[in-house]
């Protein structure tokens, strides 16, 4: 990658891009100029319109006003703003809009009120609510009619010698605790998600047509693509300039609707319910920096997908039509908003529904940083993806071949019996492994827990099977299976030297017992709450024990063992050792299998135990070992919790904490080294590569 090339492509493509008078327009013109003018212009009708309300003479008609002479005297007291009338115009005035109102009053109303009997017909309000202003005059009839309806009862209890007192109601208050960031989050949470997103998305649209399709029909493309720069150069100058219009128009438009919020939420009254709270509002511009970050990965995502839509569409026209489902993305967080759904692990790994809640919680006061990262890493992924389909399309050499299609029915006809090549898996399909498996975890769990709910004894081991065989096995043989994967490359199982099956015997149960004492150590100095993760395992195994505990050991260590093992060091290790260097995959590997579990405080055992089974992998060039190794790892850890549990912790005047240094502990411990060192010793002193196995490794 050279960085000249990228500046010199970046700065020729941003000035052809302000040529473009279209773009500058979406860009600088809609939130410089037509939002704050929109907004305050639609402030400004709407205070005219409730000031017009409370201040015009409101002209009403009293049917049958000689039966209510203390009604129609409160109507046109002089403060209300009444103009009464009686007589004929009663009959068609509403109908003809020179009446606003009219008020029915029954027969001898107010003498059979004032006796309090209970026979007489109601009062009655006719209104045309299809009428602009009847709203407000409604409000204030119907507050005029409060005031008679009190007049009455304190007549009546006169007349029976008693005082309104009597009537006195329980005292009550209402505290909001919310802040004033809080309630002013509560409605830019409404539209800033779907604003943001929708603006980002136009912002990245424009210039992804003009550096791709508008190219393309000019011909200067295949110009730009004979030229000494390498085509990732090209590719990341025009993705960077996308990327840049995308962030720039969102923040413009961010900062505008900031600007004007407050003039319109102090200008307009919503509801009777959102009235109040409009009294006391403000905006922390950190909330709104925050906001701004967490929507960045969302609006790379955008990018990348418009710069697909350039590079697929032939003609401008077809890029318009493309992208028109793809402008509906941002949509989604309007609807996500309207819903107000709670925040969970399955929504935040959820592109664009991630985004829309992530806001929502930061401009309310209620995110953590570790939604955030959950958020910002998986939308980044997402990106990733999107990203590395743009640069397969742009490193195509089709790519200006106007009868190229890529996007057509074609592939799905049949093509004689000719067989395509099986391959290994590659970075971005490794990638889309680790994201299905949280992701199917997070939505199918609930459900086969529901499924499974009524089922006696076996309910935890099933379910973790049916789990581990929809979130793991499912995605690795489906993805495998369209991708033409060479299976006994990806997922090695060629014998290996017995001492090497030997030593992941003793390694595993060494790590188990060390991991084990970790976990006292960080309990003892690091005061945190156990992780969701854990604390459903915890609950899932203690169910399990209940039925058997040796069927609790074998389901909670070998099924996730196998599965776990088929897809990381199989297809995720083999999909990354195809593009980096063999320990950066495994690495990278032990990483991304940390990090899945959700489970900050286990992470760095857990990476190291992936680092352990890729080099194991590796050199054995069989999955057999490292299987082993994973299961025992599991199997042992879920047998000292479940028979040493107890006796791993003492009792205080505060209540239960971990016995770091009690013997039960510091055996384990002992033990624990003394395993991982013998274990060690016969992987490295075994021939842990067969003979029939170097052909597979060389696939590798």
């Amino acid at each position: 990658m050279r960085l000249d090339i990228i500046l010199t492509v970046f700065r020729k493509e941003l000035t052809e891009l302000l040529r473009d008078r279209r773009s500058l327009m979406v860009m600088f013109g809609v939130p410089l100029v037509v939002y704050p003018l929109l907004f305050m212009a639609v402030g400004s009708v709407a205070k005219g319109k409730a000031q017009e309300g409370q201040q015009r003479e409101v002209k009403i008609a009293v049917h049958n006003a000689a039966e209510a002479p203390a009604l129609v005297a409160l109507l046109k007291e002089k403060e209300r703003n009444f103009n009464v009338v009686t007589g004929a115009e009663v009959a068609s005035g509403l109908e003809k809009d020179e009446i606003t109102a009219v008020i029915e009053v029954p027969p001898h109303a107010e003498a059979d009120w004032a006796a309090g009997r209970d026979t007489v017909a109601p009062l009655t309000l006719r209104v045309d609510r299809s009428r602009s202003l009847t709203g407000a005059a409604e409000d204030r009839i119907d507050a005029a009619l409060d005031a008679y309806a009190q007049q009455v009862i304190r007549e009546r209890l006169a007349a029976k010698g008693m005082t309104p007192d009597i009537l006195q109601p329980i005292k009550r208050s209402t505290i909001d605790i919310a802040s004033k960031e809080q309630r002013s989050g509560k409605f830019l949470a409404q539209t800033v998600p779907m604003l943001l997103l929708i603006t980002g998305m136009l912002g990245a649209l424009f210039p992804a047509l003009n550096t791709t399709t508008t190219e393309k029909e000019l011909g200067t493309l295949e110009t730009l693509l004979v030229s000494p720069a390498r085509r990732s150069d090209l590719l990341i100058a025009k993705g960077l300039l996308v990327c840049c219009c995308s962030l720039l128009t969102a923040g413009l438009n961010m900062a505008s609707m900031s600007a004007v919020f407050l003039q319109v939420a102090k200008n307009t009254a919503i509801t009777a319910t959102t009235a109040p709270a409009a009294s006391g509002l403000g905006i922390s511009p950190w909330l709104l920096l925050h906001a701004y970050a967490a929507a960045i990965p969302a609006l790379i995502l955008f990018s990348a997908m418009v710069l697909c839509v350039g590079l697929i569409a032939r003609t401008y026209r077809e890029a318009s039509s493309f992208a028109t489902p793809v402008m509906m993305l941002p949509m989604a967080g309007m609807i996500v908003a309207m819903m107000d759904p709670p925040t969970t692990n399955a929504l935040l790994m959820t592109p664009v529904v991630s985004t829309t809640l992530i806001i929502r919680d930061i401009l309310t006061s209620r995110s953590n940083w570790g939604d955030f990262a959950l958020v910002w890493i998986s939308s980044l992924a997402y990106a990733g993806l999107v990203i590395s389909m743009a640069a397969r399309l742009f490193t195509n050499e089709q790519l200006v071949n106007p009868a190229w299609e890529p996007l057509s029915l074609k592939g799905l006809r049949r093509k004689g019996t000719v067989k395509r090549r099986l391959r290994m898996p590659t970075v971005d399909e490794a990638v889309v492994l680790v994201l299905a498996l949280p992701l199917v975890q997070f939505y199918a769990g609930p459900w086969l827990g529901k499924l499974l709910t009524d089922t006696k004894g076996i309910n935890a081991p099933l379910f973790v099977l049916l789990l581990q065989l929809a979130s793991v096995l499912a995605p690795l043989l489906i993805i495998g299976t369209l991708g033409r994967w060479n299976w006994r490359a990806v997922l090695p199982t060629v014998p290996v030297n017995p001492m090497a099956v030997a030593g992941a015997l003793l390694v595993g149960p060494g790590l188990a017992a060390i991991g084990v004492f970790y976990s006292l150590l960080y309990k003892t100095f690091v005061h945190a709450p156990t992780s969701q993760a854990n604390t459903n395992v915890a609950e899932l195994i203690e169910s399990s024990v209940n039925y058997s505990p040796v069927v609790a050991v074998l389901a909670f260590g070998v099924i996730p063992g196998v599965c776990e093992e088929l897809m990381f060091r199989g297809g995720v290790l083999s999909g990354f050792r195809r593009s980096l260097k063999t320990p950066a995959a495994v690495i990278v590997t032990a990483l991304l299998f940390a990090a899945v579990h959700m489970d900050w405080a286990g992470f760095p055992l857990r990476a190291l135990l992936g680092v352990v089974l890729g080099f194991l992998v590796v050199r054995s060039a069989s999955l057999i070992p490292s299987i082993i190794l994973h299961a025992c790892f599991n199997s042992c850890t879920v047998a000292i919790a479940i028979f040493l549990g107890d006796k791993l912790v003492k009792s205080t005047p505060t209540g239960p904490v971990p016995n770091l240094f009690g013997m039960h502990a510091l055996a384990l411990l002992a033990v624990g080294v003394v395993l991982l060192v013998l274990g060690t010793v016969l992987l490295l002193g075994s021939r842990v590569i067969e003979a029939n196995g170097r052909s597979t490794a060389a696939a590798l």
